[in-house]
C-alpha cells in the first residue's frame, strides 16, 4: 500500500483533486484490494466522487485558461501538499510512525512536482500558442492520470511512470531554460 499512496503523491503533485477521485473510485470498487482507513471512507461515497469529479475538472480548465492559471496555481499550492497528505493518511495506518514520514515524503513531492509543473507550463506557454500549448499540457495531465491509475493497478509501475514524469518535466524545463530564444520576426 505505501508504494500505491506514493504513486497517487506523484499524481496528486500535477492534478491534486484527479489524484483524491482516482483513490475514491478505486476504494468504492470491489476488483481492487484498496480499502480505506476508516476516518476517510467518506470519500468513496457518491457524493465525494461527484465533488472530486467536478475539483478536477475545474482544476484542469482552470490550469488552461489564461485568466486563471495564476489562481489555480495559487490554490493549488495549498491543495497538491494537502492532497497528496490526505491520500497517504486515507491508505496507511495512522498509528504506524512510517505513516508520518510518508506523509512529510507526500508534502516534498507534492511541492516539488507542483514547482516543476507551473515552471515548465510557464516556459511552454512563453514558447508555444494556440492549441500547441493546450496539446502540451493535455499531454502532461493525462501521464499524470495513467501514472495514478497505474498506482492502484500495478503500484510500482505507477510508481516508476510517475518519477518518469517528473524527471522528464525537469529535464524539459531544464534544457528550455538554457535554450537560446528562437525568435524569427527578427531573422
Amino acid at each position: 500500500m505505501p508504494w500505491t499512496a506514493f504513486g497517487l503523491t506523484l499524481t496528486a503533485g500535477q492534478n491534486p483533486y484527479a489524484a483524491l477521485f482516482l483513490l475514491a473510485v478505486f476504494a468504492r470498487s470491489e476488483d481492487t484490494p484498496l480499502v480505506l482507513q476508516p476516518s476517510f471512507s467518506f470519500l468513496s461515497s457518491t457524493a465525494a466522487i461527484g465533488v472530486l469529479f467536478v475539483l478536477t475538472g475545474l482544476q484542469v480548465f482552470a490550469d488552461k485558461h489564461p485568466r486563471w492559471s495564476r489562481v489555480e496555481a495559487l490554490v493549488s499550492a495549498v491543495a497538491r501538499p494537502l492532497c497528496a497528505v490526505i491520500v497517504v493518511l486515507s491508505l496507511l495506518d495512522p498509528a504506524s510512525a512510517a505513516t508520518l514520514i510518508w506523509a512529510a515524503v507526500a508534502v516534498a513531492v507534492a511541492f516539488s512536482s507542483h514547482y516543476v509543473r507551473s515552471r515548465l507550463r510557464r516556459q511552454l506557454a512563453q514558447r508555444m500558442v494556440g492549441m500547441a500549448y493546450f496539446l502540451a499540457s493535455l499531454v502532461l495531465d493525462s501521464v499524470a492520470l495513467v501514472a495514478g491509475l497505474l498506482s492502484v493497478i500495478v503500484p510500482v509501475g505507477g510508481v516508476a511512470l510517475g518519477v518518469a514524469m517528473f524527471g522528464g518535466a525537469a529535464g524539459v524545463s531544464l534544457r528550455l531554460l538554457f535554450a537560446p530564444d528562437t525568435d524569427e520576426s527578427t531573422g
